[in-house]
């Protein structure tokens, strides 16, 4: 099943936010990004290791 665009974000969110080991909580991430200079580049950046690190788990 495929992710929709919010789950998306909110995963990718989620990994990058996180420690490695346990992915930042929704709450969290809300924090996180309303307190950010420029949230678009956060979640682009977000977005952007979350796919590379879904493209290595698929190999």
């Amino acid at each position: 099943m495929e992710e929709t665009p919010y789950e998306e974000i909110i995963n990718a969110l989620a990994f990058y936010l996180g420690d490695g080991v346990i992915n930042a909580s929704e709450e969290s991430i809300r924090e996180v990004i309303s307190q950010e200079h420029d949230p678009i580049e956060t979640i682009a950046n977000a977005i952007e290791d979350y796919r590379s690190h879904k493209a290595v788990e698929k190999q």
